[in-house]
């Protein structure tokens, strides 16, 4: 009789150690066959084999070692349908059966007895109700009845960690359908089954729900009419009266050009002037006609020259033509640099007149038409929503920052105190009224089917 028919301090701390394998991190038929190695030894068994049900059947998971024999393909059929036939029963089945034992159907332990096992002990798995395999136990001698009031106990208390250990190893997939098989196959399936039901009437008559539509896009404030100042000559910058946000009026100078050069010009076409209208003169007192006519046109020439030289020194100082907001050109930092004709110095915008540019991607396009109505957040006022109209739609696509976009164009009914050229924000147009469903859904409609077009499906 094996230490567990006379339970002691010592077999229970034996039984306890019978856990360890199924609660080391190490795979399920790894712990399996540690453990039956583990019961072969303890309760003094030749052989003890352990089978999980699967979805495919019952499978044998692992067994002990056995000197001198191996498992054959016959074999392990005939232990699997042994362990079936105690699972089918619900009841462990010793064979030969005690003459004391209830009426058991034990033909598969017949045949798997027939090879060798001599005497078998088969239970069942069972926890929660749920049937999960069966362990098999075999030897030459008989199985007392004290030894199964010992090993049914154990078994059961094995159950739960061989559950755990094959749920561990489960996919995704498979735990999600076990889950599902246990959620509509336990009680209150029919409460449930009316909740789900009424809950997906519930989300279908939400989708078709009428909501507003509304096309969002990054949106950036710019002046109604831009004002870009350039150099009017080559030469050097001699001063810079005004930087980016300064506010100017008409008139104010607000760049200056270094005048040496075209102060020597002024001079060299005065004295040209001077000379020729000489010429003139005395070419006239000589009633010299030829010289005179020469001296005359030389002099115009000369005149013509003053004047534009005199022109370009007023142009050296460039001067505000519009009240408004300096929003591009910092020259502080480049005082003395030459210029040349036509470079960009400054760009002014009004500061009470704005127009808004909405960047909206292509996908979405095709819902935006003049006169649509919308609303703006900017960074800047993030908890005031101005209010716009769509005024003029790009005809051609721009890249803008790794997308396709239009720029359309938007006015403002009634502009708050504050707005700058260049904020940027949020905007919205109200593009009509769709179901809930098409607004949460209509992106990845039109992805599938450009995709599908794509792939030639």
């Amino acid at each position: 009789m094996s230490e567990f028919a006379r339970p002691s301090d010592a077999a229970q701390r034996r039984l306890l150690q019978l856990q360890t394998p199924l609660l080391a991190p190490q795979p399920l038929e790894q712990a399996a066959s540690t453990l039956c190695s583990e019961l072969a030894c303890t309760l003094a068994f030749d052989r003890v084999s352990v089978g999980l049900s699967t979805r495919a059947g019952l499978t044998l998971v692992a067994a002990s070692p056995t000197a001198g024999s191996g498992d054959g393909e016959e074999r392990s059929q005939a232990l699997t349908l042994a362990m079936q036939e105690a699972i089918d029963q619900n009841a462990s089945i010793v064979y030969p059966l005690p003459s004391e034992a209830a009426p058991r159907v034990v033909q598969a332990h017949a045949r798997l007895a027939a090879q060798g096992s001599g005497t078998l002990l088969s239970v069942p798995l069972i926890g929660a109700g749920q049937t999960i395999g069966c362990l098999c136990f075999e030897r030459q001698r008989a199985v007392t009845a004290d030894e199964l009031r010992v090993i049914e106990p154990l078994v059961c208390m094995l159950t739960p960690l061989l559950a755990l250990k094959q749920r561990a190893e489960l996919g995704w997939s498979a735990r999600a359908s076990e889950a599902l098989r246990g959620y509509w196959g336990g009680s209150g399936r029919r409460t449930r089954r009316l909740a789900w039901l009424g809950g997906l009437v519930a989300i279908v008559a939400l989708a078709m729900f009428p909501v507003s539509h509304r096309i969002g896009a990054p949106a950036r404030l710019e002046g109604a009419t831009q004002r870009v100042l350039a150099a009017p000559s080559d030469g050097y910058l001699r001063a810079a009266h005004v930087r980016p946000g300064d506010v100017v009026a008409v008139g104010q100078v607000l760049v200056e050009l270094a005048q040496q050069d075209l102060l020597l010009q002024n001079r060299k076409w005065e004295a040209e002037l001077t000379q020729h209208q000489n010429s003139a003169a005395a070419a006239l007192a000589r009633a010299d006609r030829s010289q005179y006519a020469i001296a005359q046109a030389r002099a115009a020439e000369a005149g013509a020259q003053l004047e534009l030289a005199q022109a370009q020194l007023v142009r050296s100082q460039v001067t505000a033509p519009i009240d408004g907001l300096v929003i591009q050109g910092d020259l502080s930092q480049a005082l003395g640099a030459p210029v040349q004709r036509g470079d960009v110095l400054l760009t002014l915008a009004p500061r009470d007149a704005f127009r808004l540019i909405i960047e909206v991607d292509e996908r979405s396009i095709g819902g935006v038409v003049l006169g649509q109505r919308g609303q703006l957040a900017l960074s800047a006022l993030p908890g005031e929503r101005l209010d716009f109209a769509v005024t003029r739609i790009s005809p051609m696509a721009l890249t803008l920052e790794g997308r396709n976009a239009f720029e359309i164009e938007a006015a403002f009914g009634q502009p708050p105190a504050g707005l700058r050229p260049g904020l940027r924000g949020v905007a919205k147009i109200d593009a009509g009224t769709r179901s809930l469903a098409w607004v949460a859904t209509h992106r990845i409609g039109d992805w599938l089917r450009m995709a599908t077009w794509t792939w030639g499906l």
